[in-house]
């Protein structure tokens, strides 16, 4: 009895082996998957840090550049007036084109005991008229010291406290105006109060020198600084409208001056924080103790001369978009699939005997047609059929060799691992479809390898019915076909775009054209053909060589391109005519600025063959549905359009009418009347006397062509 038992024990052993493997492999995988989620994060975080760094030093290139022509126009007009101040500041467009910037200015320097001369002047020039300032009220930081004061700042409106304001009495913004005097270059203050507002701004300065030059030693500067142009920047509005809410929802941004005026070490504190997207107040308070996360990076930004330490921290808003709900999924499917297997075997176990010959069959045609999968050149995937992530259970050694993942990596997981985020797709669809209604099918997916590359497979699912005719899996063969959709995007494009200039051509305007005919229709929505034809083309080929030519229709593709929408269609006819389509959308109307932006993006001169060229143009607009109802109609009466805008001078455009279309059937007609007159020997000569009416002598003679026409008889001249 005794022995009996051992031997049951004995025979009991591969279940609790299976078991022990497979909650191994369940751990295993879970420990992997957790790793492979924090390398994501980390990823995606310095992705993520990267584009908000970029994002800040774009937008303060811009501010910068800005300042350096506004310091221009003083180094070459050391006597700028007020009113041609404002004159630049108007052409500037600050409110459309750097909303950021709250304020340009011009601070000018007051030696030591000078400010009531200097008061006193300005109020002579207030006496003259009303300029929009408030009257000067000078007070320096103290009465013999040196004072630096607001003397041109606009907008007036929003900086009316601003005005006259010594900005030598502000610790910051004195050591940055002194530090542009003394080094020539940009310069910028720190994080300061902005006028009575409360709200606190960043000061950008540069330095304007009596000579119009920047002097070549320290002391030459000193003696001959007069003032310095700045920029008055919003912090808060720009940060938040270059981050946006998108960047903000999960992760937590603060910038730092860390090469400021401030004199001493700086450190991440309150008294150089920039900007903080949480608040003010609970600065530093996601890196501090039980609150800090572990995900942190840390970028430098160029800012004036200053350095900015960009600190972006993730939220744990952050981690919840990854798949770290995965792993423990996975694990729990492990551990079911295993108790299942230890359960199947434990069955096994007490009927052996009878089983073992049946296990011997089975194992071999199992083996059989492993090795025939195996064998197989295209990769082949089984899933269980339990949703919803409907698990991976096997794949053979060509999915390794495609995919570029082993099976250890993918076993338990989801197929949707393959796709990623771009899950949109009508193939995916037609998958799903196929699984819900438990059918057999093929569809045309976008899949990623395990090192991000992209590539195109052909799916053929079928699924496998159990003892009970009930799907229990299902079989996937995946088949490579990136090579021909490859091919076939190359013949689109080329069968669709221009080859010089890579824009849109006939066929793929026409096409384009007829789909926004169709918006339209639904929506009730214009839409706008705009015709382009350049001026003195031919004379550019005639003089540079046709290498200009090209170089010439490829800048004017390019300015194009960068003047419309997205949404928007530029095409090239043929030659140097180019053809717009611009859709009306629901969130922005139709205007001739538009028409006009792209004029002047192209007359903007350029280089051809080491000449400086000014291009010209004639542009011509054709409305839906009111100028015509197809595509062919509008192209026509657009290009109507532009012999009318060619007939009233260079560089202009014109609206399609009715009559433009009678003109231009009449000018064809007196065209042709004309070659069939010349034809037709229609032309009569005539000679005419010159009189002179003091002495009725013959003076001269004039030789006149008269036209015999043969329906409508002498043509007047």
């Amino acid at each position: 009895m005794q022995a009996k038992h051992v031997k049951s024990r004995i025979a009991g052993w591969p279940a609790w082996l299976v078991l022990m493997i497979g909650l191994l492999v369940v751990g295993l995988t879970y420990w992997q998957a957790n790793v492979m989620i924090g390398r994501e994060l980390a990823a995606q975080l310095d992705l993520r840090a990267k584009e908000a760094s970029n994002s800040i030093q774009r937008e303060i290139d811009a501010y910068t550049e800005t300042l350096r022509g506004l310091q221009a126009e003083f180094l070459l007009y050391p006597e700028l007036s007020r009113v041609a101040f404002r004159q630049i500041a108007a052409i500037l467009k600050l409110d459309s084109r750097l909303p950021g910037i709250q304020a340009i200015a011009y601070t000018q320097r007051i030696a030591p005991g000078g400010a009531v001369g200097f008061e006193a002047e300005i109020r002579r020039e207030f006496a003259t008229g009303d300029l929009g300032y408030p009257p000067p009220v000078i007070h320096p930081a103290a009465p013999s010291g040196e004072a630096f004061v607001v003397k041109y700042h606009d907008p007036i409106e929003k900086n009316r406290a601003n005005s006259w304001y010594d900005q030598a009495s502000e610790p910051k913004r004195r050591a940055a105006i002194e530090r542009a005097r003394d080094t020539g270059a940009l310069s910028t203050s720190g994080r300061v109060p902005q006028g009575g507002s409360g709200l606190a701004s960043v000061l950008i300065f540069l330095p304007v020198y009596s000579g119009g030059v920047i002097p070549a030693t320290l002391e030459q500067r000193r003696s001959s600084f007069i003032g310095a142009v700045f920029v008055v920047v919003r912090v808060d509005e720009m940060l938040r409208k270059i981050f946006g809410p998108a960047l903000l929802a999960d992760l937590d941004i603060e910038i730092y001056d860390m090469q400021g005026a401030a004199v001493g070490p700086l450190k991440h504190d309150k008294n150089n924080l920039i900007f903080d997207s949480g608040s003010y107040q609970n600065a530093l308070k996601l890196h501090a103790g039980d609150h800090a996360f572990p995900l942190q990076r840390l970028l430098e930004v160029d800012v004036g001369g200053s350095k900015w330490d960009v600190d972006v921290t993730a939220l744990p808003e952050f981690a919840h978009r990854s798949q770290s709900l995965l792993p423990p999924i996975a694990a729990i499917v492990g551990v079911l699939l295993t108790l299942l297997v230890f359960y199947f075997l434990r069955v096994l176990e007490l009927s052996r005997q009878a089983l073992r010959a049946h296990a011997r069959s089975v194992e071999a045609t199992a083996h059989l047609h492993l090795r025939a999968i195996e064998a197989c050149a295209n990769a082949i995937i089984v899933t269980s059929a339990q949703g919803p992530d409907y698990a991976i259970e096997y794949v053979n050694g060509a999915f390794e060799r495609i995919t570029g993942y082993s099976a250890d990596e993918v076993i338990g997981r989801s197929a949707r691992m393959f796709h990623g985020d771009d899950s949109d797709q009508p193939g995916i669809e037609e998958i799903r479809g196929m699984v819900r209604e438990r059918r057999e099918g093929h569809a045309v997916v976008r899949n990623f390898r395990k090192d991000g590359t992209p590539y195109w497979s052909e799916v053929h699912i079928a699924p496998v019915k159990d003892a009970n005719d009930q799907v229990s899996h299902y079989v996937a063969a995946k088949y490579d076909v990136t090579a021909a959709r490859r091919y076939e995007a190359e013949l689109e494009y080329h069968a669709t775009r221009d080859a010089l200039t890579g824009l849109a051509n006939r066929n793929l305007l026409r096409d384009r054209l007829a789909q926004a005919i169709a918006y339209a229709n639904r929506y009730e929505h214009p839409v706008w053909v705009v015709y382009v034809d350049l001026d003195r083309f031919k004379f550019v080929i005639d003089t540079l060589g046709q290498s200009a030519g090209d170089a010439l229709l490829t800048a004017v593709a390019e300015r194009l391109l960068a003047t419309v929408r997205d949404t928007d269609t530029v095409a090239r006819m043929v030659g140097d005519q180019f053809v717009l389509v611009l859709p009306e959308r629901s969130d922005e109307s139709l205007s001739v600025l538009a028409v006009q932006r792209v004029i002047d993006a192209v007359t903007q001169p350029l280089m051809l063959a080491g000449h400086e060229f000014f291009p010209g143009c004639a542009v011509g607009v054709a409305a839906y549905p009111t100028d015509g109802g197809d595509a062919d109609t509008l192209i026509r009466h657009a290009g109507v359009a532009v012999y009318r805008a060619r007939e009233i001078g260079g560089d202009q455009f014109q609206f399609y009418t009715p009559a433009m279309n009678q003109r231009s059937l009449e000018r064809l007609r007196i065209e042709r009347d004309l070659r069939g007159a010349l034809a037709g020997e229609q032309f009569l000569l005539h000679y005419q006397p010159q009189v002179d009416l003091r002495t009725g002598r013959i003076v001269g003679m004039e030789a006149l062509l008269r036209w015999r026409h043969p329906e409508f008889g002498m043509v007047m001249p």
